[in-house]
């Protein structure tokens, strides 16, 4: 094939590619898509905090006041909850006029009685995702005979959802 045989094949060809609208010199782009599905699945969970409760000293001529006690429940939006509570941990020994008891750390047979106050609701609770606070308050009352010495107690609350 002669030199002017290839120049008009070459020429053909461009005039070819003119005709079909595309360009000899600019390179083709292409693009495709993809789509990213994205999930998360919430956990529905709750969480307390507790303050103690804080009776201070106590003589036997007056009745003394805790103050100070609070239970913090937070638990995810949307869940419902309810809470209850135990009778402590000297359930068993509780004095007359109490309704809970603490007892000496150091001689756990002496035990000294007291009332305990929360206004827990009647119902399940529908949670917001903030913080829903408890009060807690109780009373010694007075004429308790109990020796000298250091009293506690643990009253369990159990939140379930």
């Amino acid at each position: 094939m002669g030199i002017w045989n290839k120049l008009a094949v070459v020429g053909l060809g461009i005039g070819m590619l003119a005709a079909s609208g595309e360009q000899a010199s600019a390179a083709n782009v292409f693009t495709t898509t993809g789509d990213l599905t994205v999930s998360a699945q919430v956990i529905g969970v709750c969480s307390t905090t507790m303050t103690s409760l804080s009776f201070g000293s106590y003589s036997k001529v007056t009745a003394v006041n805790g103050t100070g006690g609070n239970l913090g429940v937070t638990c995810t939006n949307g869940i419902s909850y309810t809470i209850t509570k135990n009778g402590g941990l000297n359930s068993a020994n509780v004095p007359s006029g109490s309704t809970y008891a603490m007892n000496d750390t150091a001689t756990p047979v002496n035990y000294l009685g007291y009332t305990l106050s929360v206004t827990l609701p009647a119902s399940a609770v529908a949670a917001t995702g903030s913080q829903d606070d408890y009060a807690i308050t109780g009373t010694i009352q007075s004429g308790q005979n109990a020796p000298a010495g250091n009293y506690s107690d643990t009253v369990r609350f159990t939140i379930t959802y």
